[in-house]
């Protein structure tokens, strides 16, 4: 089973329902320290015996694996271990991070990720295509959520497994490309959100960190990777709203795992694999369809197709019918 953001939905045994009115502000970063595919790990939390459970799972193919909603809690990071201070990966200094001291229970207070490592002490580092999907899921979650796209501090952000338990998950998540993300997500976060001024006027948040629509004749709901899309399209500023205009639509599947909706000045299209549209070097999971043909087809210019196809009718008959002289 597919869940709503494109990932392979395996339900783990335990959670917490809801957050016990907490809100998302970290994404903590875990590895697997064994196993070779999302789908074990997948399977292995859907076991009652199992004692833990992670919100999401990526494999070093790339597959996202999905185990907890995202506005639920994981049982995923254990007790808050060592002397309170500064954390560290992997150096054996025993601290945990100081804000954590003070607060409720940090699986209230955060979205984890798994990361497939074989090996038992993490020291696998990322493929390409397990790095991919990475640096996409966490930005999609901090927009989702409002989360701070930068290193954890007291306010939320995003760390390691080892700012919690330094003592028994000292090497997780192990080796991780923290500069690059880092990197990634300061290009990745120019966007529109809520508090953007005049955005309010038209939307309201909406179950999942998804988009409300509030305008009348617009009563449609924007999320997943579209609405990220469309927080960040044409630059900062008005983004989405200035440049596509509200929603006519909500989302519309069509094949396998892809869907399109439809705004005011154009057809946005969610197709990971890109197999609807594929030119040359396209990556983007989510974008701008054609509007002149297929299933982006925008019912205005297919009326006017029809039209014009009726006047070239017309226009030939009227071409190839003798005329009769004057008498």
């Amino acid at each position: 089973m597919v869940d709503e953001q494109g990932a392979l939905w395996f339900p783990a045994a335990h959670h917490w329902d809801g957050r016990e009115e907490q809100h998302p502000r970290y994404i903590i970063i875990h590895g697997t320290a064994g196993f070779t595919t999302a789908q074990q790990v997948g399977n292995f939390f859907m076991q009652s015996a199992t004692q833990a459970s992670t919100h999401y799972v990526i494999g070093q193919d790339g597959t996202i694996v999905q185990c907890v909603h995202e506005h639920d809690a994981a049982w995923a990071n254990g007790a808050i271990t060592g002397l309170s201070g500064t954390s560290g990966d992997g150096h054996g200094n025993g601290h945990h991070d100081s804000w954590w001291d003070n607060g409720p229970n940090p699986n209230l207070l955060c979205i984890t990720i798994e990361h497939v490592k074989p090996h038992e002490d993490n020291s696998d580092h990322l493929t390409d295509a397990q790095k991919q999907a990475s640096f996409e899921l966490v930005s999609h979650i901090c927009q989702r959520w409002d989360i701070p796209a930068r290193k954890a501090d007291a306010h939320g952000g995003i760390t390691g497994h080892y700012s919690v338990d330094p003592v028994n998950r000292a090497r997780c998540p192990g080796p991780y490309p923290w500069d690059e993300l880092f990197a990634y997500l300061d290009g990745e976060h120019m966007q529109i959100n809520l508090n953007t001024p005049g955005i309010s006027a038209f939307f309201s948040q909406a179950q999942g960190g998804a988009w409300h629509c509030t305008t009348p004749g617009h009563n449609f709901v924007i999320g997943g990777a579209i609405l990220d899309f469309y927080r960040s399209f044409g630059g900062n500023g008005l983004c989405g709203l200035t440049h596509l205009g509200l929603p006519l639509s909500n989302e519309v599947g069509f094949g396998d795992k892809r869907v399109f909706q439809r705004f005011e000045r154009g057809v946005l299209c969610y197709d990971p694999q890109r197999t609807n549209d594929r030119p040359p070097g396209a990556s983007d999971t989510v974008y701008l369809m054609h509007i002149d043909g297929g299933p982006g087809q925008d019912p205005r210019v297919a009326a006017l197709q029809t039209q014009v196809a009726q006047l070239q009718q017309q226009l030939a008959h009227t071409t190839q019918t003798p005329h009769n002289p004057p008498q």
